[in-house]
């Protein structure tokens, strides 16, 4: 759905034969540059300073890509929600595709290889029926102060938790609103660097997918709407993602007027059989006070201010969740959980700790 009209076809039908080649070659010198960056140590790159304070915008250009080619890596971040190609570290950008291999730039077939049948939000849900009663729900915690002969939670509700470690799960937007006592300022002043980017989730369904039967796949991108891409979340429903660049956009807009609206691009996007959803689903990350945000938003200059101390732990003080990771999508959760459980039993025992998020 670009500025000048609609085209359909598969990768970018609307590229010249310039164009083409222009944005081959550069993806082919990114996915060089990507190879040589270590996802887990980016800093140790021996050209990391540059690489961070370039953006992928600048950097594309410099090495040749065409407007179309520049455009193309533009529409596919803000369809990801991700900030703009013009405000993305070009290092963070190769740290995070080299963790997916190093192939090239962002592709969905990659990065959505893996799914939850039930619905990511199972994962939770399971968690949470096996530890029961242990959960503290609408809880939020005010105060953490941290130390070696033992750890105190406070929270606003007035409850005082003594542990011997404490994992924290909350996002670095929310993380904000808690005094830490008894960790390093490094480590404090590296969780405070990192960013959201600002984003919103809108979901369509339909009695069945529709748009199968005119050959669509239901992947968009879109220039100038509101909504900045689509996919096929499943049978009957489309995902949309609001990016940082519209959400202003979409929270001004009445919220009696918001899904009439962004029907509305649905339809010019698919036509006539997306006019009557049998449900739209709003999710306003942005500004939801537990999110403040949705996937890591790393811009010129950002990799290298968070630092070495990104993901790791200053026992008995340990942080996980997905912006802990090069991207800050669920998988970066799994893996960042999985690190924080091993890393605290190795170095607290198996004495009692308070979870966080």
């Amino acid at each position: 759905m670009l500025a000048d009209g609609r085209v359909v076809g598969n990768g970018w039908p609307w590229f010249s034969d310039a164009d083409r080649a222009s944005y081959e070659a550069v993806e082919a010198e990114f996915a060089k540059l990507a190879a040589a960056v270590d996802p887990d140590d980016p800093w140790s790159h021996p050209d990391a300073d540059r690489l961070d304070r370039i953006s992928v915008g600048a950097w594309m250009r410099a090495s040749g890509a065409t407007p179309n080619a520049v455009l193309a890596r533009e529409l596919s971040v803000l369809a990801l929600s991700a900030e703009s190609v013009e405000r993305t570290s070009l290092l963070s950008d190769l740290r995070k595709e080299a963790a997916a291999g190093a192939k090239g730039f962002y592709q969905y077939g990659v990065w959505e290889a893996g799914m939850v049948e039930e619905g990511s939000a199972t994962v939770a849900l399971r968690m949470a029926a096996e530890l029961e009663d242990r959960i503290h729900y609408a809880t939020p915690v005010s105060a953490i102060r941290v130390a070696a002969a033992g750890c105190v939670v406070e929270t606003e509700t007035g409850e005082r938790c003594e542990c011997d470690a404490v994992v924290c799960a909350v996002p670095v937007g929310p993380l904000r609103r808690i005094a830490i006592e008894g960790v390093s300022a490094e480590r404090l002043g590296s969780l405070d660097r990192q960013r959201h980017a600002l984003a919103a989730k809108v979901c369509f369904s339909y009695p069945d997918s529709f748009w199968e039967r005119d050959g669509l796949a239901a992947t968009a991108y879109m220039e100038t709407a509101v909504i900045g891409g689509t996919w096929p979340q499943r049978e009957g429903v489309i995902s949309t993602l609001i990016p940082p660049e519209r959400l202003a956009a979409f929270l001004t807009t009445s919220p009696r007027l918001l899904e009439e609206q962004l029907t509305a691009e649905m339809v010019a996007a698919f036509g006539e059989g997306a006019a009557n959803p049998i449900a739209v689903h709003v999710r306003r990350w942005g500004v939801d006070p537990w999110s403040l945000g949705y996937i890591t938003g790393w811009r010129p200059g950002d990799v290298m201010a968070v630092g070495p101390l990104h993901g790791t732990h200053e026992p008995p003080f340990y942080v996980c969740g997905s912006d802990q990771w090069v991207a800050g999508y669920m998988e970066g959760a799994v893996r960042t959980g999985r690190g924080a459980a091993a890393a605290a039993l190795a170095g607290t025992g198996e004495g009692n700790s308070w979870t966080s998020g």
